[in-house]
């Protein structure tokens, strides 16, 4: 067996504290990172989800392909123009 930098079983002890600290930090340091990551692409998902949502609002009956709604369906700004429009006749 050999001896440590100091030569005794305590020193050998020391440096392998020493090691699985500086490990250990290592690993925290990536957690951290693949935490902020993931806390990022959760947040993409999210808003996507979000604009998804209000694109499914404009649809009376969100199974209809909006080919099938008639005018500009999908176009932005269409649904205000056309509630415009109605209320305008009626």
């Amino acid at each position: 067996m050999s001896l440590g930098i100091g030569g005794s079983p305590e020193s050998i002890d020391s440096a392998i504290r020493t090691e699985n600290s500086t490990y250990l930090r290592q690993q925290l340091v990536v957690q951290k990172l693949e935490n902020r990551l993931l806390r990022r692409q959760l947040a993409a998902q999210q808003q996507q989800i979000e604009v998804l949502e209000t694109r499914l609002k404009r649809y009376e009956n969100p199974n209809t392909p909006p080919s099938k709604q008639g005018g500009a369906a999908g176009s932005p700004g269409s649904d205000d123009r056309d509630k415009e429009e109605n209320e305008d006749q009626g």
